[in-house]
């Protein structure tokens, strides 16, 4: 019996040794899992803030683009307005030159005219 309960002890020691090598590595576990819990929630931060990065990129290209196309719409808008403006000049010029040519003419009529009045009055004196 002696052998026995020594066995039995030497069972009982070998498996609370086994037990206390479980709880070790079972708290080595748990520190690992801590550990690689931390890895994880840095890396989705790491992640977040990569995405942060981008989007702010893709701001700024989309205001430089819209700003890009502020100014060629700006610029063709000018255009058209020059345009426009050079149509009017040349519309105002070409109506000017018209009634400048109009009044010459008129001025000529009016002088003919009169020159053919002066003709008739002349035929009707000689002529009474």
């Amino acid at each position: 019996q002696a052998r026995e309960r020594a066995a039995l002890l030497g069972g009982l020691e070998t498996y609370q040794e086994q037990v206390g090598l479980a709880e070790g590595k079972r708290e080595q576990l748990q520190a690992e899992k801590a550990k690689l819990r931390i890895e994880l929630i840095d890396a989705r931060r790491r992640l977040e803030e990569a995405d942060l990065r981008r989007e702010r990129e893709m701001m700024k290209t989309q205001d430089h683009h819209q700003r890009l196309w502020t100014s060629a719409i700006a610029a063709r808008l000018e255009h058209v307005d020059m345009e426009r403006n050079a149509a009017q000049k040349a519309g105002e010029e070409a109506l000017a030159g018209a009634r400048q040519q109009w009044k010459r003419e008129r001025e000529a009529l009016e002088l003919e005219l009169a020159t053919v009045e002066d003709r008739i009055e002349e035929n009707l004196d000689k002529t009474c």
